[in-house]
């Protein structure tokens, strides 16, 4: 499977030439082109998905899905907007040749433990790193301890470009007493190359490139 980011929250997984888009935001414009796109939230950062080229089929909220050699796992949170909203999050779990990505979408609010139980095994957690609206960065470093991915990959935060005004993912990086390591295009994930202690990847924005 090969991993890449296209800024903010999205990041696209490529699993036997079929492609999942998620969180698509409007920087993806005449970018991407997609089989499948997973939105997390309804909030236009999170949510452009009539941007995406390829007539992608769309998953929008919980639930179990089978799509083109996919299996996802879907589960709602509370998006904690005002006491009044009924918005939710989707945090996503995608099975694809024997790798697990859990993808935390714009997550703000604790999982519970059984919700942190019905993830099952994660091999990569894709997190919010800024603190911008998500649970910050303490909060995140104890989903990866409990969830104990053998990749972490930060998004949601300024990497040079777009997301003005977010903070860096060094603050991820210090809860998790991590060097920040060299940034890369791609990542490649094989059920047998999975490290048995996390590490985190930094990817590069390719919004736009």
């Amino acid at each position: 499977m090969e991993i890449t980011w296209h800024g903010h929250s999205s990041v696209r997984l490529l699993s036997r030439d079929v492609s999942l888009l998620t969180d698509p935001n409007p920087d993806n414009e005449g970018d991407l082109e997609a089989d499948i796109v997973a939105v997390s939230c309804d909030y236009p950062s999170h949510s452009a998905h009539k941007l995406v080229g390829g007539q992608p089929r769309v998953l929008e909220g919980p639930g179990q899905y089978e799509v083109s050699g996919y299996n996802i796992t879907a589960i709602g949170t509370a998006l904690n907007d005002d006491e009044e909203s009924r918005r939710i999050n989707t945090v996503y779990v995608i099975r694809s040749e024997g790798v697990s990505v859990c993808h935390l979408g714009s997550l703000n609010a604790t999982l519970t433990s059984r919700q942190l139980e019905s993830l099952g095994s994660v091999d990569v957690l894709v997190a919010p790193a800024s603190g911008e609206g998500t649970l910050d960065a303490k909060a995140i470093s104890r989903i990866v301890s409990v969830l104990s991915p053998g990749i972490v990959i930060p998004v949601h935060y300024a990497a040079g470009k777009g997301d003005e005004g977010f903070a860096t993912a060094q603050a991820l990086l210090t809860e998790m007493n991590v060097e920040p390591p060299e940034t890369q295009i791609r990542l490649n994930v094989t059920q047998n190359n999975v490290p048995r202690e996390t590490r985190v990847a930094l990817l590069r924005d390719l919004s736009g490139a």
